[in-house]
């Protein structure tokens, strides 16, 4: 028998078989198997917080034995997208009170016994770099108070948080800048306005501000520029022109002829 004769033989006996053995069969689970139940997260929201531990909604859902989600529910979960948090700066004025807070409400909502705080401290910049930190022994562990603040205090405060596991969820900078009492307010518009109110209280109230009459020029445009590049050169060329015109005159004038003698 030829390969093709015995493979059209196959072809006719797998189409022409009982239909009882053409029934698809539905797969069955042991009794332990189908039984057995287990809950699977079907959705989940994003983290509450850009940097730092925060909070993610889920449903959960019962997962059947026959693929079927039931007595779904929802709940809140921790979550840590970037546990390195920006730069915070404040201006302090020596003698007033600052707490630098570094508890957040998630941690609050969760349980504050439930993270490590420590401090680190350097001294009179403001940087990142972990070259410079020292570490600051405080009171409180969440926060940092210092009342009343001190020129000496100047400087970057760091803020690290572990959980129960010791897994680095946060850290916090914050750059402290502390002035004397008697140095001025560096606000420009608030100080403007200051002074020409005063201007105007010292004269009785009448006289109007003072109006600048200087006349400002206009910055040259593009198109003038190259104007005047161009009578620039144009001039140029002409006098170098001329020059080499009366020097070849010079050069090539005809001689005068000398009276004969005789």
């Amino acid at each position: 028998m030829s390969c093709r004769s015995l493979a059209w033989l196959i072809l006719a006996s797998w189409l022409f078989r009982p239909a009882a053995s053409r029934q698809t069969t539905t797969p069955t689970f042991p009794p332990e198997l189908a039984s057995m139940t287990s809950f699977v997260v079907i959705n989940s929201s994003q983290c509450s917080t850009t940097c730092g531990i925060g909070l993610r909604t889920e449903t959960l859902c019962l997962l059947t034995a026959n693929a079927r989600h039931e007595g779904c529910r929802k709940q809140k979960v921790s979550c840590v997208e970037n546990w390195v948090c920006g730069m915070k700066t404040l201006t302090v004025i020596v003698g007033r009170g600052q707490v630098l807070n570094c508890l957040s409400e998630v941690m609050e909502e969760i349980g504050r016994d439930k993270f490590l705080f420590s401090w680190r401290y350097a001294r009179g910049i403001v940087t990142t770099d972990d070259a410079y930190f020292k570490r600051y022994l405080t009171k409180a562990v969440d926060k940092l108070v210092l009342n009343p603040v001190l020129e000496t205090d100047a400087g970057t405060y760091r803020c690290d948080v572990q959980d129960a596991s010791y897994k680095m969820v946060k850290r916090a900078y914050f750059g402290l800048k502390v002035l004397p009492p008697a140095m001025v307010h560096l606000e420009y518009a608030k100080a403007l306005s200051s002074l020409q109110w005063q201007d105007v209280k010292k004269v009785g109230g009448t006289s109007p501000p003072a109006v600048s009459t200087e006349k400002t020029t206009a910055a040259p445009t593009l198109k003038d520029v190259k104007m005047k590049i161009g009578i620039y050169s144009l001039a140029g060329a002409s006098g170098a022109a001329v020059l080499i015109f009366l020097a070849l005159c010079l050069i090539y004038r005809e001689p005068k002829a000398k009276p004969d003698p005789y």
